[in-house]
């Protein structure tokens, strides 16, 4: 009786593991970097620099343009409408927040430093990115031509 029950405990533990394992897994997006979504808000915490993504693309189209078929990004089929880049993350990776229909919203911390290829291409209801006066993250969305605004204080 003592070892089943012994057994039991070990296999318990080890399944515990596993799933911590997977969990974990699921929920990076750089090294020392996780991702959380709740009720439609991807927050992205930790530090250093975001995972690069690839954009997997299709035919092209009548217009000659080759289209979009979808993102490898963690999130790729989650329903997002705002994201939250916490402080201390670095970079924002390629094609990281592109193709979200129904992202509205990102705040970018002072810490971003580099924003990738593609990052938010194809979010077509994207109204605002919030970031702080002269900040990367500013000129970058000058420079594309993104729709940006500095948080209230």
């Amino acid at each position: 009786m003592d070892i089943r029950k012994s057994r039991m405990w070990i296999l318990l533990l080890i399944a515990a593991i596993l799933l911590m394992l997977i969990y974990g897994m699921k929920s990076s997006c750089g090294e020392n970097l996780k991702w959380n979504l709740r009720d439609g808000t991807l927050t992205i915490t930790g530090s250093g620099r975001m995972n690069d993504y690839k954009g997997i693309f299709g035919d092209r189209g009548a217009d000659g343009a080759r289209r979009m078929l979808c993102v490898d990004t963690p999130w790729e089929d989650k329903v997002i409408d705002k994201v939250i880049v916490e402080e201390g993350v670095t970079s924002i990776g390629n094609y990281a927040f592109a193709f979200c229909p129904d992202l509205t919203e990102i705040t970018l911390p002072e810490t971003v430093t580099y924003i990738g290829e593609s990052a938010f291409d194809g979010s077509e209801n994207l109204e605002a990115i919030y970031v702080s006066e002269g900040s990367y993250a500013e000129e970058y969305c000058i420079n594309n031509e993104l729709p940006f605004m500095h948080p209230a204080v």
